[in-house]
């Protein structure tokens, strides 16, 4: 599954798209952008052995976030942010006794959370997160995070 999201500058994830503004999407940008994601995830999916944290990811469907960017040289650059299932379980999760409490004081926001207009942030789980850039002019894959590593 995917959303294409548009950049949220209020958001403290956005901070890792400094130095890029907002692109569109045209043509087959999505379709291009699929088929290199098709290998990386195939190149770095763990297979057999010790799993490599930071380096390898899951065999899991993974949820993905696409914005369109354009950096200083007005390129066209695709933020890829994936992140495994278990974050929407739980991302899902009401809020506990004592946070409801802190809510009802207004001492707590409580925002329910769309995955498919916030952005997540992840700089941990062993593979649960992960990111890249890809260029579209020439296809390459860059600023790659696995784990936030």
């Amino acid at each position: 599954m995917f959303a294409v999201l548009e950049v949220d500058t209020s958001s403290y994830c956005s901070k890792k798209l400094d130095g890029y503004t907002q692109g569109v999407f045209i043509n087959n940008d999505l379709l291009i952008i699929d088929s290199i994601l098709n290998v990386f995830v195939i190149e770095h999916t763990h297979k057999t052995g010790l799993f490599l944290c930071g380096l390898q990811i899951h065999d899991y469907q993974y949820y993905y976030q696409k914005i369109s960017l354009k950096d200083s040289n007005d390129e066209k650059v695709i933020w890829i942010n994936a992140f495994a299932p278990i974050i929407m379980k739980l991302s899902n999760l009401e809020p506990s006794k004592y946070e409801k409490k802190l809510i009802r004081k207004g001492k707590l926001e409580y925002k329910p959370f769309n995955w498919r207009k916030d952005i997540i942030c992840g700089n941990d789980g062993c593979g649960v997160f992960w990111e890249l850039k890809i260029k579209v002019s020439n296809k390459s894959i860059f600023d790659i995070r696995i784990s936030g590593v």
